[in-house]
């Protein structure tokens, strides 16, 4: 990966912006298994959906500058306050945590067919690996699956809009609760963006206060 610039991405603004079981693995990891090296390779689950070539350099350039993204001393607080299962030795190596996408992470570009002259249309695949201490690399699955879903629906899929999306969750969010049920919310992997991910929050939020 490039080394980036000091902004960071359009669709991650905090290391927190993840599944909370990641932190409580990368908890677990620093205090058992601080020395693992460990491989990831992305799978494209529907295989027939492709990236374009504008969607992977939108994807290059956000996935390097992850790197730029530190927790804040507000969200060690709101950890030390809300979750009290992670030790403070862990809370103090988050403190100093990032990612180092440029010595971490390889990304490349698999065209579907072969042209004399390249285009941003181009369709393919993408070839994506982290590699690295399981400890500095644990924290990269939720931002590169968020990024690679944005990258789809920024570019490739873009036959949708924002209108509705509150009203939607909130009444699928209360049709779940009406009809007893608990459930747990992992959209962040899938989201079409970040703003349709927090209205989606805000949706199923109306619901429960209910």
């Amino acid at each position: 990966m490039a080394h980036s610039n000091n902004e960071t991405p359009e669709g991650i603004g905090s290391l927190l912006d993840t599944d909370l079981y990641k932190l409580t693995m990368q908890c677990a990891v620093l205090k058992y298994f601080p020395n693992i090296e460990v491989t990831y390779r992305f799978t494209n689950r529907t295989a027939d959906l492709k990236l374009n070539r504008q969607a992977y350099h939108w994807l290059q350039k956000q996935i390097a500058q992850l790197a730029n993204i530190r927790v804040t001393d507000e969200e060690i607080e709101y950890l030390s306050q809300h979750c009290s299962y992670l030790t403070p030795e862990y809370l103090d190596f988050l403190r100093s945590f990032s990612l180092r996408p440029s010595e971490q992470v390889e990304l490349s570009f698999q065209p579907s067919t072969q042209n004399d002259k390249e285009s941003e249309s181009d369709e393919g695949d993408i070839a994506l690996f982290v590699k690295g201490r399981w400890l500095d690399t644990i924290l990269y699955e939720i931002p590169l699956l968020a990024l690679v879903s944005e990258a789809y629906f920024k570019f490739c899929d873009t036959d949708w809009d924002h209108e509705g999306q509150i009203d939607k969750a909130y009444e699928k969010g209360l049709r779940l609760l009406e009809a007893g049920c608990s459930f747990s919310e992992f959209g962040s992997r899938r989201r079409r963006d970040y703003k349709t991910h927090d209205m989606v929050m805000q949706g199923l939020h109306q619901a429960k206060d209910e």
